[in-house]
């Protein structure tokens, strides 16, 4: 796959763009960002607290529920390929192709990941945030999600959008949304960090997806 970065915000590096060869996209964000999914709404979120915090807000085409995005604390890699490319077993083979990657990857870090292959959790408090929620190909380290995985696919080429934790802080989020997150809260690991350094894990997910097939 050829390797392409792009640096910017996180409104510039959602936007498509064509390509022409399958594609890995690392995405350096130059600052921190709330990312709500496709159907959420700006009302999700305490606007009021996000312009104190200075926290940019943005939207993404792909579904699910809302990330807060800060530099150097994540890896976003995203495979784009044209669809023409692509066999016929649909979005979930997408997501367990890109999980495996992403497992195999931390597995030579020596961090031990587990994907998750069951029926998605897109429970009330998954559509709230990402990370409270399990979907195909994710992965978890403990009970701690550490992989999110989102999909987006046009007439043209298939997107697979994946975001690897080095450290979260989910309560840094909740405190910009509007209404009750106790119960939300419960559904997180608060706090916590991979153990693992950003260029190690960049190098070993480029190797995996370097040698990859397409789904």
């Amino acid at each position: 796959m050829r390797v392409q970065v792009g640096s910017g915000t996180a409104e510039s590096l959602l936007k498509d763009f064509v390509v022409d060869e399958p594609t890995v996209m690392i995405a350096e964000l130059t600052e921190s960002t709330v990312v709500l999914g496709s159907a959420q709404h700006f009302e999700v979120l305490d606007l009021a607290a996000v312009r104190s915090a200075n926290i940019a807000v943005t939207k993404r085409s792909s579904g699910g529920g809302a990330v807060l995005l800060v530099p150097g604390e994540h890896l976003w890699i995203d495979a784009i390929w044209p669809q023409r490319l692509a066999d016929e077993r649909g979005i979930e083979s997408s997501f367990r192709w890109a999980g495996a990657l992403f497992h195999a990857a931390l597995a030579t870090l020596d961090v031990e990941t587990s994907m998750f292959e069951g029926f998605p959790a897109r429970d009330e408090h998954a559509r709230r945030v990402c990370f409270a929620g399990l979907g195909h190909g994710e992965l978890s380290v403990g009970t701690a999600k550490v992989l999110g995985l989102s999909q987006r696919r046009r007439r043209d080429q298939i997107r697979v959008q994946g975001l690897c934790l080095l450290r979260w802080h989910h309560a840094d989020l909740l405190a910009l949304l509007s209404g009750s997150t106790a119960e939300l809260a419960s559904r997180l690991v608060v706090d916590g960090e991979l153990g693992v350094r950003a260029g190690a894990l960049r190098n070993a997910v480029l190797e995996q997806f370097a040698g990859a097939d397409l789904p």
